[in-house]
């Protein structure tokens, strides 16, 4: 199935909103039919690579969700990365379509590829979505580069469809769910905000403004939001920097974080001060599509520091370095094996046999802060 079919496609009332916004929302029908223009132009490409390059917006959905649909791979970069690294990016990938906005045209006219951008987009028809085969690629998912060069993470449309349905099960997501989204879609965890309120035809609110903390508390009161997502950063500023917890959200239900270690005092501080609220620990990688594993709220004051346990589907080994499973107590390193592991690196055969074993994702990770704990 086509990720987009699976995530688009169970809609019952299109005319509910997919995007909240204070200048006007986007229904579902709407981003449905604007997504479709795009695969109208790709249409006549298969599996080949599209670069989408736009601030977090109904325009960047639009053209996610048409690309993956033409049967195509849809490939987010990061805006803030500098005119030489995008080139660099351009070279390795060979695009044959830009998306972007059309304040950004002037960056890629020396690339000599198709530019489409948010005006040039709605002198197309509307076109189709492509059936495609699970493993083919719906995404390049580029890593931080943290640990030396970016890699391309290859996602498939079988990936998004499995680390959906689980994210969806353990947060127990429904159509009367509202996420804030300060995390950039270029992001898998911020991108995996997207996926999972689609599904479930719930709504999500836009914010690119985190420079100015305050306008996380105001737009959960204004748009009643039902959730939050941050990395350990956002809570740290939202926690010591604003009157986060000092406020009384009547609608937010849960807040998740992932994207490094934040800090025990702070988890615990937040578990406490914001009840009834809940707060879920996860863990996670792009190699991953999103998640791996998360922490129970319940399970917060006694297992603080833990990644808790696999998300459904998943299965995760601590293993020694002759890949044999360790006792209790011991360290290891984190393994993991599910539909939600990536195909590999892009172009880089080496890397991906070093990084998947014998079907199973090598996480890298051997902190003593990474343990599971069993149910």
């Amino acid at each position: 199935m086509n990720a987009v079919r699976y995530l688009l496609g169970n809609k019952t009332n299109l005319d509910a909103s997919l995007v909240l916004s204070r200048t006007g929302n986007t229904s579902y029908k709407e981003t449905y039919l604007e997504s479709m223009r795009i695969s109208k132009i790709l249409e006549n490409f298969s599996q080949k690579r599209v670069f989408l390059f736009a601030e977090k917006s109904p325009f960047w959905i639009f053209s996610y969700f048409g690309v993956i649909a033409s049967g195509n791979v849809c490939v987010p970069i990061d805006t803030r990365l500098t005119n030489e690294e995008i080139s660099e990016l351009v070279m390795l990938v060979k695009p044959v379509m830009i998306i972007t906005e059309a304040k950004n045209t002037a960056k890629f006219e020396k690339c000599k590829i198709p530019i489409v951008d948010e005006i040039t987009a709605k002198n197309y028809e509307v076109g189709n979505i492509k059936e495609v085969n699970e493993d083919d690629l719906a995404s390049i998912m580029f890593t931080s580069g943290s640990s030396g060069k970016p890699k391309g993470v290859m996602i498939t449309h079988k990936n998004i469809i499995a680390n959906t349905n689980s994210i969806i099960e353990y947060l127990g997501l429904s159509d009367k769910d509202i996420m804030e989204v300060v995390l950039p879609f270029y992001y898998c965890y911020g991108l995996s905000l997207l996926h999972t309120h689609a599904r479930v035809g719930g709504k999500i609110v836009l914010n690119n403004k985190f420079l100015f903390p305050e306008t996380v508390s105001r737009d959960i009161e204004d748009f009643k939001c039902t959730g939050f997502a941050g990395v350990p950063s956002h809570f740290e500023i939202l926690v010591h920097k604003t009157r986060f917890l000092e406020r009384k959200f009547a609608s937010l239900r849960y807040l998740t974080q992932a994207g490094g270690k934040m800090s025990d005092e702070t988890i615990l501080k937040i578990h406490e001060k914001m009840k009834p609220t809940k707060l879920f620990v996860m863990y996670g990688q792009t190699e991953a599509t999103a998640r791996l594993s998360y922490l129970p709220p319940e399970k917060l004051p006694e297992k603080v520091g833990s990644i808790g346990k696999g998300i459904p589907g998943v299965e995760l080994i601590v293993r020694d370095t002759c890949g044999n499973p360790v006792k209790t107590g011991e360290l290891g390193e984190l393994t993991a094996k599910g539909d939600n592991i990536m195909k590999g690196y892009f172009e880089d055969k080496k890397s991906t046999d070093e990084k998947i074993v014998d079907g199973w994702l090598k996480t890298g990770d051997r902190q003593t802060r990474i343990y599971l704990y069993k149910m």
